[in-house]
């Protein structure tokens, strides 16, 4: 099969950003790493993938990850893994946005749109601007832009402003090329009586009239990947796991949609889920919601945990050491971070799959190494069952339910911050 111009395209910009010392190649732990976030896929599938297709290789190059990127159908998506998202000096400078008479000059309309629905869906209570820790939450997940950043980034664009408005957020994601997507952070799934009310879907000779042939496509790639036992129809569980992670829809948005749309029906066919895939513009994707990578016979929850980073606070970098790192144990799961080289105050924003166990807590452990190579542990900090539990209902037990957690270290010991409900969990830790 010939590779098209876009699809190289995109997977130069992906490979581009995953080369992070620019050395053309990557390593097994490059890849792994977004295999892990952008395609779902555990270490087990990791390993099998890297050892079926280049063995004992401890790099990989450019055509190696097409080839890999084609036949596996992965998920390469303009902008996200694109170039940095804070530009550099070499990077292109992007089109002005100069002022004429008062007014922007025209921004892509597209785009614009696209900026005006994220915007909105992080607006949270509608007032028309952002906050700071309201643009931050979604720079860290969707931008996987790290704390220190983003402080810089607000601070060189808007100073000690306390909000900022949609002409604000435009000019820096047209800027920086932020990843904007249709329909994720767009306007209210459910959609209200103000709403203009979406383009029929008439019956004509017992056939529906032609709905975009794209976006049908990609509708029957996401129902095929949601429809596990093949039979053609979704059950109501199949479609809300999908509703919680991929619409960001709660329990009750989901009962109201299902009961309003279909009522007592047990199950919904192909024509039911496009019509409503299309009313309420739902975030159908390519490759994402695809055929499984490796196939499975049956999906084992995950916890998606986000290990974002690490404020330490009235700690004394000679308390920590120069070359911190996090162990993560949880049930018979034990992982660890990479080791921040030199670095007293380290963000990691490292992505771990764990598959959850119900009432099995986490600890997080940060160790240094000290100039002999031993492992000195600075404390740990438990996150306890219940939140996990919780999240994972919160999920409906689905494919996958994301966890943000910031470590934070005092003199006290080593804390857990959950964001974005910012509740901070105790633990009985000392430190050494």
């Amino acid at each position: 099969m010939s590779v098209t111009e876009t699809m190289r395209d995109l997977a130069r910009q992906v490979f581009t950003s995953l080369d992070k010392n620019g050395d053309g190649t990557l390593t097994e732990d490059e890849l792994k790493r977004w295999l892990s976030f952008q395609c779902d896929m555990g270490e087990e599938e990791q390993d099998e993938l890297w050892l079926s297709r280049w063995g004992e290789k401890e790099e990989i190059e450019f055509e190696d990850f097409l080839e890999a990127a084609q036949e596996y159908d992965w998920p390469l998506k303009a902008g996200r893994q694109g170039p940095a998202l804070v530009p550099t000096t070499s990077a292109p400078a992007p089109a002005p946005m100069a002022e004429s008479g008062g007014e922007r000059e025209k921004v892509d309309e597209a785009f614009k749109e696209l900026a005006r629905n994220t915007f909105n869906a992080l607006d949270k209570n509608g007032d028309g601007t952002l906050t700071e820790d309201e643009l931050k939450r979604w720079l860290s997940f969707q931008c996987d832009m790290g704390e220190e950043e983003q402080d810089e980034l607000w601070l060189s664009r808007w100073g000690e402003k306390e909000e900022i408005e949609f002409e604000d957020f435009l000019e820096a994601a047209q800027e920086y090329d932020w990843p904007l997507k249709a329909g994720r952070q767009g306007p209210a799934l459910v959609p209200t009586t103000s709403a203009p009310a979406p383009a029929p879907m008439a019956e004509s000779g017992g056939e529906r009239e032609k709905v975009d042939e794209a976006f049908k496509e990609l509708a029957r790639n996401t129902f095929n990947a949601l429809d596990k036992n093949g039979d053609g129809t979704l059950t109501e569980d199949e479609l809300k796991r999908w509703l919680s992670f991929q619409c960001d829809m709660g329990e009750e948005e989901q009962d109201e949609l299902w009961l309003s749309r279909w009522g007592e029906k047990e199950e919904i066919e192909f024509e039911d889920f496009l019509e409503a895939a299309q009313e309420y513009d739902w975030p159908l994707k390519a490759g994402r919601q695809g055929p499984a990578l490796v196939p499975k016979e049956e999906p084992i929850p995950v916890l998606r945990l986000l290990v974002q980073g690490a404020d330490f606070l009235p700690c004394e970098s000679q308390q920590l050491g120069h070359d911190p790192y996090i162990r993560i144990s949880y049930n018979e799961q034990n992982l660890r971070t990479k080791t921040s080289i030199m670095n007293s105050s380290p963000t990691w924003n490292e992505v771990f799959i764990l598959e959850h166990v119900k009432g099995t807590s986490i600890k997080f452990q940060l160790f240094h190494e000290s100039k002999s190579l031993e492992e000195k542990l600075v404390g740990e900090a438990i996150l306890q069952e219940n939140v996990l539990d919780r999240i994972m209902h919160r999920g409906k037990g689905g494919l996958e339910s994301i966890l943000y957690c910031q470590l934070y270290v005092t003199d006290q010991g080593v804390g857990i911050l959950e964001l974005p409900g910012l509740e901070v969990h105790q633990s009985s830790q000392t430190r050494e």
